[in-house]
């Protein structure tokens, strides 16, 4: 790995900490999974009837804490964070 001058954050791909899809993916499994889908076109049906109701002030709620996560994320060096 080449030297770099400021410091810098590794961390897993999918850490909640850095997307914001991973934060949210539990809800909209959770959601599909509560009901079985005979066919094909009833589970597409319910994934974007499960997305039409998330709440997307929630969303943008989460997309806007993200700076306050990435220094969590330094302060802490690779520990959990509360988020």
């Amino acid at each position: 790995m080449k030297d770099v001058e400021f410091p810098y954050i590794t961390s897993a791909r999918k850490s909640p900490d850095f997307l914001v899809i991973e934060t949210w993916v539990s809800v909209l499994r959770r959601q599909f999974y509560n009901k079985r889908c005979i066919t094909g076109r009833q589970g597409v049906e319910r994934f974007f009837n499960i997305w039409r109701e998330l709440n997307f002030e929630k969303i943008n709620e989460t997309i806007d804490s993200y700076p306050a996560r990435l220094h969590e994320c330094r302060r802490v060096e690779g520990r959990a964070t509360k988020y």
